[in-house]
């Protein structure tokens, strides 16, 4: 415990020496008009930038912001030797009344910054006036701007997925759950219509009076979905078909009396999906699936001498799965 104390404290020394230990990109002068924390800005512009700046005025780097008072509000002036330019923005005086306004002060400074360096990512086809900012400034500057600043959602946007996941399946004319697992692929050509193409696979068994019979499944099926980005949720909801080959087996009680025999029967109906995610990074996302049924094609496992058959998958079905999803 001492060691990973003393290890932790090593390893927060040093990264502290190395972001501060650089010329800071950003200095911000504040009038003394703005209620602020000086020292809590100063380190939550370093954190939100991810590069070192200055608020008491000691040093100056090439990216120069003025906060001061005007008639109209709190005014943020900088002036960008990185991009060689100049913006203002003026900001509601009611937001900034204490010093507990520091953080949004800190973030409205960060976005003015940032939307400034975005300008460095993109191709001039005029040089702009005045010297040009050295290497090692200009790359921290892009770099930041490439981290803050994630590429708008368009309706053309694609999607691609793969999901596992474990499920159950429950049968309105059996007992018995079938349990199992599927394998999903989902491709959304535009962000909000989507198909699926999955594949499962069950197993589950059932008692009867003259033994015991096993029923397993593998089906594939396809859905057609409409999608709704709800970042971090994604819900998927749906048609779609689902085609199957069954094998049922049984195993008498008593061999001598009782004569078993295996065979394979095709399944499958039609159903509704209803897919709900939700993303714990921006590509590994948790899934719950519901897809109800109703069979079109059934298969019957009877027993001799018997009326109700010992495996019947026939009737409505509800599945549920529990997995998780992987973008590609």
């Amino acid at each position: 415990m001492t060691i990973a104390l003393i290890a932790g404290a090593l390893a927060s020394a040093f990264a502290t020496r190395r972001v501060f230990a650089e010329p800071p990109l950003v200095t911000t002068i504040v009038d003394d008009c703005v209620p602020i924390d000086r020292a809590q800005l100063d380190r939550l512009l370093s954190i939100e930038l991810g590069t070192s700046a200055d608020t008491a005025g000691s040093t100056t780097g090439p990216t120069h912001v003025h906060v001061s008072c005007v008639p109209s509000g709190i005014e943020l002036n900088l002036q960008d030797a990185l991009t060689r330019k100049g913006m203002v923005r003026v900001l509601s005086r009611e937001s900034f009344q204490d010093a507990s306004s520091t953080r949004l002060l800190a973030l409205a400074i960060a976005e003015f910054v940032v939307a400034s360096w975005v300008e460095l990512r993109l191709p001039q086809k005029v040089e702009p006036v005045g010297p040009a900012p050295s290497a090692t400034a200009r790359a921290a500057a892009e770099s930041t701007a490439a981290e803050r600043v994630r590429p708008s959602p368009t309706g053309d946007e694609t999607h691609t997925e793969l999901g596992l996941s474990g499920q159950l399946q429950a049968w309105s004319e059996q007992d018995e759950l079938i349990a199992g697992v599927g394998l999903r692929f989902i491709h959304a050509p535009v962000s909000t219509i989507a198909f699926s193409i999955a594949g499962d696979f069950g197993a589950a068994a059932a008692e009867s009076t003259l033994g015991r019979v096993v029923v397993r499944t593998v089906a594939v099926s396809v859905t057609g979905l409409g999608r709704i980005d709800l970042s971090p949720f994604v819900l998927l909801t749906g048609p779609g078909a689902r085609l199957g080959l069954a094998q049922l087996s049984a195993t008498p009680g008593d061999a001598t009396a009782v004569e078993a025999s295996a065979f394979y029967a095709p399944y499958g109906g039609l159903f509704w999906l209803g897919r709900g995610e939700l993303y714990a990074t921006d590509s590994f996302a948790f899934t719950l699936d519901l897809e109800l049924g109703v069979t079109t094609l059934p298969v019957r496992a009877l027993v001799q001498d018997q009326d109700t058959p010992a495996v019947a998958l026939d009737g409505a079905w509800l599945t549920t799965g529990f997995g998780v999803a992987l973008d590609l």
